[in-house]
């Protein structure tokens, strides 16, 4: 491109009659403008990267300890329910309920009674226990609060009966007995002395799903972020809170197949993008979640980006004006000997050029008494 080759000629001889005060400043100036703005792009990546590293493994840690608390519940009833398989009352209803024992019904459900709620006084997400027999059922509470649904009608017989393993069963309403309120079932099959597991014989402990809400809801999130907990079809079960938030994202954004998807991955929804992070909860076969606004996640590298550029145009302000007293201050001996130079030149030869500094300005107009004409004239 001959025409830019021309213009760039123009351009440097006009920059070789400039002032040496503005050549100073002006390539300083470049040096300024390219340096302090690297630097500030530099360290707010360096911050942003470290920033959304601590809040991704903060929000890491969060569903890890959601997963836990959840699990570590879940396995305490769990071995409520092996206590009681283990226990010589269950042993004697299922003798009972096959005809082998010459017991009444009313003792055997009053020891049964008695096993159930030393079960539940033991822990504090324990609702209540049920025990379903052909002969008869057990279950801890009032016959009145006993809802008139058959056993075998019940979402908790659908969950078990195609399974030879231990069930967990959401329901928004207790299939079995009378109460408000959503629970959850852990199903099983009695296992007992008396060879009973293949029997159709099924115990219920039903827990109380508000305990495992409030769980939920004690995550420390930032604003607009929820948890929740997807069974094991990935159908959300319990969730920290039903905003419309909330229920946009269960909408649109698909998210209960998260199989196969890593700990953690982002949605975009319109102009929002959401961080999600999820781990296993290993004994129910479900899954905990910890949904979170990203912008609202890493709010603080909004914070850095806004005062990085501020501190950046600060700093180049100052720069400029600390370059522009400094090349003034550099070209201050020569423009006062160039000055001297100038009187001597109209005839006044008693100029002197004094100078504090030994540099080469100090060394050029100095010489003893030796006037500044008579130096440079080369007399």
């Amino acid at each position: 491109m001959p025409w830019f080759g021309a213009r760039m000629r123009r351009a440097a001889e006009r920059f070789r009659d400039w002032g040496l005060e503005w050549k100073v400043f002006l390539m300083t100036s470049v040096v300024i403008l390219i340096a302090v703005p690297l630097t500030g792009a530099f360290s707010f990546n360096q911050a942003a990267r470290y920033i959304e590293e601590y809040a991704y493994n903060a929000a890491d840690r969060t569903v890890s300890q959601l997963s836990a608390n959840i699990g570590n519940e879940l396995k305490n009833v769990s071995d409520k329910l092996y206590w009681i398989n283990s226990s010589d009352e269950l042993a004697r209803a299922i003798e009972w309920s096959q005809n082998r024992s010459d017991e009444t019904y009313s003792v055997v459900f009053n020891n049964v009674f008695s096993l159930f709620s030393k079960a539940s006084l033991s822990s504090p997400t324990i609702r209540g226990i049920y025990l379903y027999t052909p002969r008869g059922e057990f279950f801890e509470g009032v016959p009145a609060a006993r809802k008139e649904t058959d056993f075998k009608e019940t979402a908790y017989y659908k969950a078990i009966k195609p399974s030879s393993t231990n069930r967990w069963v959401y329901a928004e309403q207790n299939p079995l007995f009378v109460e408000e309120g959503a629970v959850i079932g852990l199903v099983s099959r009695p296992a007992t002395a008396t060879g009973a597991v293949e029997l159709d014989n099924y115990l219920v402990i039903t827990l109380r799903a508000d305990y495992f809400e409030r769980n939920l809801q004690s995550i420390q999130l930032v604003p607009d972020g929820f948890s929740m907990i997807l069974d094991e079809n990935g159908r959300p079960i319990l969730l920290s809170s039903r905003s419309e938030a909330t229920e946009q994202f269960l909408e649109q954004a698909q998210v209960p197949d998260v199989s196969g998807k890593p700990s953690f991955f982002e949605v975009k929804l319109g102009d929002q993008t959401y961080l999600v992070n999820h781990k296993p909860i290993p004994i129910a076969g479900w899954q905990a979640l910890v949904v979170q606004p990203k912008k609202q996640l890493l709010v603080k590298i909004a914070y850095i980006k806004y005062f990085t550029v501020l501190l950046t145009v600060a700093l180049l302000a100052f720069s400029f004006f600390m370059n522009k007293s400094i090349a003034r201050w550099v070209t201050l001996p020569v423009r006062r000997l160039q000055r001297l130079m100038s009187q001597a030149q109209k005839g006044d030869l008693d100029v002197r050029f004094a100078s504090e500094s030994r540099d080469e300005i100090g060394e050029l107009g100095g010489g003893g008494s030796m006037n500044c004409w008579t130096k440079f004239s080369g007399c």
